[in-house]
């Protein structure tokens, strides 16, 4: 009796915890949002610099988010890993490095 009570404890624990959840489910909760700038910095008062980082926030249902690659081309950095070099065009770059990995 007591191995058939432990054997149900876990086996709703293990099967009972888990569930997907779509988060277009949660959209009408979050229709009043507006996205909004973030700003957070770290202020270096020996070396007299600071590091300053803006983000947008968006909407939990956002479909057109970040996808890693400069669209727009105004990131004005980039680094090449086998030649150890940055360059402040993705051309420049392309030019410079042996593959494609800019």
């Amino acid at each position: 009796m007591r191995n058939a009570a432990l054997f149900l404890l876990i086996s709703l624990v293990y099967w009972g915890c888990e569930r997907d959840i779509d988060i277009s489910e949660f959209s009408d909760d979050f229709d009043f949002y507006n996205p909004e700038l973030r700003i957070e910095a770290i202020i270096y008062p020996v070396e007299n610099t600071a590091l300053v980082r803006i983000d947008q926030s968006v909407r939990i249902d956002e479909a057109n988010l970040f996808d890693c690659d400069d669209n727009d081309g105004d990131w004005n950095y980039y680094y090449c890993e086998e030649t150890d070099s940055s360059f402040e065009s993705r051309t420049e770059c392309l030019e410079g490095c042996e593959t494609e990995s800019c």
